[in-house]
């Protein structure tokens, strides 16, 4: 009976493989965290602050959080370049709040 507990329920044992199929991959687990953290930036920036809005930029430069696009980069960096933080309505189309 004692040998029976200890070598069944060692290190190696068949429990290990259940546990394993409720994780999720690091790579699942990083890319939702870079998700999350694109939109709280967006919410920020969106919100005006002008540090944010640059952030963005980069995250979409780089793909944090959201694939890579040029073109927001670029019509994001000259608005809030050339544009003001938000207060002017001149901007470049139709919208008052940017590409976003």
């Amino acid at each position: 009976m004692e040998n029976g507990t200890n070598s069944g329920g060692g290190v190696g044992g068949g429990g290990s493989g259940e546990r394993q199929s409720h994780r999720l991959p690091l790579s699942d687990v990083v890319s939702d965290c870079l998700r999350r953290w694109f939109q709280d930036t967006l919410k920020e920036a969106k919100a005006g602050d002008l540090s944010m809005q640059v952030l963005v930029a980069q995250m979409y430069f780089n793909g944090y959080g959201i694939p890579k696009d040029h073109q927001k980069i670029a019509a994001e960096l000259l608005r809030v370049t050339f544009g003001g933080g938000g207060g002017g309505g001149g901007g470049g189309g139709g919208g008052s709040g940017g590409w976003w």
